[in-house]
């Protein structure tokens, strides 16, 4: 999915998959860009909303992420409802 505005350039983008969880779908989001110019003016926040309803509609039952863990992630996805996981935990193996 691609956002555009004036001259037909593309200002954002969101990437990300499907994913099968035993009985549920999930949706995996993996990038969502926003050209520096166009930030803080609601652009992301519309892509993400717009997004959420398109993999609703394609059978998702929840969008999942990774973030970095600072103060602009948190209040970015927090103002769109998403909390930290409980459930899951990041595993990371470092190669040499």
């Amino acid at each position: 999915m691609r956002l555009s505005c004036l001259f037909n350039s593309v200002i954002g983008f969101v990437m990300g998959y499907f994913k099968q969880y035993d009985n549920i779908i999930g949706y995996t989001l993996e990038e969502i860009v926003i050209a520096y110019e166009c930030q803080n003016k609601g652009i992301g926040s519309m892509l993400l909303r717009e997004l959420e309803q398109r993999v609703k509609g394609k059978g998702a039952s929840c969008v999942g992420l990774q973030a970095v863990n600072d103060d602009m992630h948190q209040r970015y996805y927090g103002k769109a409802g998403y909390q930290n996981a409980k459930n899951f935990v990041m595993k990371v193996k470092w190669l040499e």
